[in-house]
């Protein structure tokens, strides 16, 4: 079977969900469908559009003495996986669509102007995601084609690849839902518009390695997954080798979100130290549960401190000489670890 006739097939098993949602939870139908669906993909298209489809819904059997509502319940989620996982491989194909050129058994690479437009098209596609709730279907579609085409193009082991998959990883305080969710967007986003950036850098010269990205310090800005608001404020400096100005710029721009985010009109020091106290916070950091929680909400208090007295104040006050970017990128990376800090931190009410 060909790749376009499995294709084909998958589109026409998409149709037969509504019809698999109205049956009964034991209805031997989805199992015959999700049987189907793995031959069709078997015998028609790649060994990892099968593991994507295997290992995305998991196949579990709940106890038949459970309430009916939960049994349902999870004979309904165990279909949305599955039709999330359908829809990811339906999508990778209609992207990366057999060009001129193939041959069975191989796929050739997407020409870079048609990746770049479709990752930029995945960009405008995030407003949407911004107001989705926080289980709708799109959003693991989403981020499993970009995936693919990320995979297909650049390759496993490629910077773009492991950024895109690396964001998924989150870190901080377990928050609710809505939060998680997204956070969650907002680490894709981050990793897509580095990917872009350092793309739109490179040009028409060809992809770049890793060792080759860090040999210019501009492009190694742009694939650093740096916050957007450091970005705003220090990348053009950066640019321009204004690397005091940018390193300046980039944690005034820290204070200002710390002031925002805590409604604080304190300055500097005190502000960050009455901020971020491990006691009486305005920010906490983490749940703040135990001594482990209070001395690492004690540790980055120092981090925000030492952030304006050593690195901000001197580099306003006096003509400081900065010459070396890729230590300009090390303060940088703290003002953006920073950054991302206060975002995931939580604001107690008082």
């Amino acid at each position: 079977m060909d790749k376009e006739r499995a294709i084909d097939l998958l589109k026409q098993a998409l149709t037969e969900i509504p019809n698999l949602r109205e049956k009964h939870y034991d209805s031997q139908d989805f199992e015959l469908w999700i049987s189907k669906i793995k031959d069709i993909i078997k015998n028609g298209l790649d060994e990892g559009d099968y593991m994507t489809f295997v290992e995305g819904p998991p196949r579990t059997k709940l106890s038949k003495n459970l309430p009916f509502e939960r049994l349902n319940e999870h004979y309904q989620r165990e279909i949305t996986l599955s039709e999330t996982a359908l829809k990811s491989i339906i999508q990778k194909y209609e992207i990366l669509w057999i060009e001129e050129g193939y041959k069975e058994g191989e796929v050739g690479k997407m020409d870079k102007a048609r990746v770049m437009a479709f990752l930029n098209e995945k960009m405008q596609e995030i407003y949407h995601l911004e107001v989705s709730s926080p289980d709708n279907k799109d959003f693991p579609i989403w981020c499993k084609t970009i995936e693919g085409v990320l995979l297909k193009h650049f390759g496993k082991d490629s910077f773009e690849y492991k950024t895109f998959i690396e964001a998924a990883i989150l870190r901080g305080i377990v928050e609710d839902r809505y939060n998680q969710y997204r956070k969650a967007l907002r680490s894709r986003e981050e990793a897509l518009v580095s990917i872009i950036k350092t793309q739109e850098t490179i040009g028409d010269e060809g992809n770049l390695e890793l060792k080759d990205i860090v040999k210019s310090p501009i492009n190694l800005f742009d694939a650093m997954k740096i916050h957007p608001k450091v970005i705003e404020a220090s990348r053009s400096l950066f640019k321009d080798k204004y690397y005091s100005d940018a390193i300046f710029r980039a944690f005034t721009a820290v204070i200002n979100f710390v002031k925002e985010k805590s409604g604080s009109s304190l300055e500097g020091k005190t502000l960050m130290s009455t901020v971020f106290n491990e006691e009486k916070p305005i920010i906490k950091i983490n749940e703040l549960l135990d001594k482990y929680d209070r001395d690492e909400q004690e540790g980055f208090k120092f981090l925000f401190m030492g952030g304006q007295v050593g690195i901000r104040n001197p580099k306003a006050h006096y003509n400081v000489v900065q010459n070396d970017p890729y230590k300009t990128l090390e303060y940088l990376s703290l003002a953006s670890l920073l950054m991302k800090t206060i975002e995931e931190g939580k604001v107690v009410k008082l």
